[in-house]
């Protein structure tokens, strides 16, 4: 077979992305991966769409497979880390994500890296580490996620008794309520508005 197979397969797959239409795209890149087992980034489009269907064991073992072949000097070697990461973290790994979530950090300091580690040290207790993580990905926020990491650095303040500090982090969140990529639950707002 051709690479041409190849490259219908996956351009099937993106047809099927536009669409919405996940498990179809996931079979079209299973077909390319017949054909070309060794390439890399078929496995990871699958495993983002493992992940997308939350179907996050196959996903993990798709980006097992980049992570076993992809060397960290490759620029975007930190996404397969931080990817596989947050899977192991949506089935109870938490040890597992935290080693890839640091090694993605270490690879390439990101947004999604150090909010998701923070947030591990936060449900652990550890609210130092928790707000030096926080602290970071604001530094390097992605737009549509204001609204959530002045939200949780405002909690782990409130938390560690600097209640000032969180009420300027919970006024700040209420800024971007409506542009936050994720809903904003009433409650959420009622308990901010109660701590101010």
């Amino acid at each position: 077979m051709s690479s041409k197979d190849v490259n219908y397969y996956t351009a099937e797959a993106e047809s099927h992305i536009e669409a919405g239409k996940y498990d179809m795209a996931i079979e079209a890149y299973s077909k390319a991966i017949v054909l070309d087992n060794n390439d890399c980034d078929l496995y990871y489009e699958r495993g983002l769409l493992y992940a997308a269907t939350e179907k996050y064991e196959k996903a993990i073992e798709d980006f097992n497979k980049c992570a076993d072949v992809v060397p960290d000097t490759v620029p975007d070697s930190y996404e397969i880390y931080l990817r596989r990461g947050i899977c192991y973290l949506s089935v109870g790994k938490e040890k597992e994500a935290m080693k890839d979530l640091i090694k993605s950090i270490d690879i390439f300091p990101n947004f999604h890296a150090y909010r998701n580690r923070g947030a591990i040290y936060y449900q652990n207790g550890n609210l130092g580490n928790s707000l030096n993580d926080f602290l970071e990905a604001e530094k390097i926020l992605e737009e549509g996620y204001e609204y959530m990491i002045f939200l949780a650095i405002g909690h782990v303040l409130w938390d560690l008794n600097r209640k000032s500090e969180a009420r300027s982090y919970y006024k700040k969140s209420l800024e971007f309520v409506d542009s936050s990529r994720f809903g904003v639950s009433d409650d959420s707002i009622r308990d901010m508005r109660a701590r101010l």
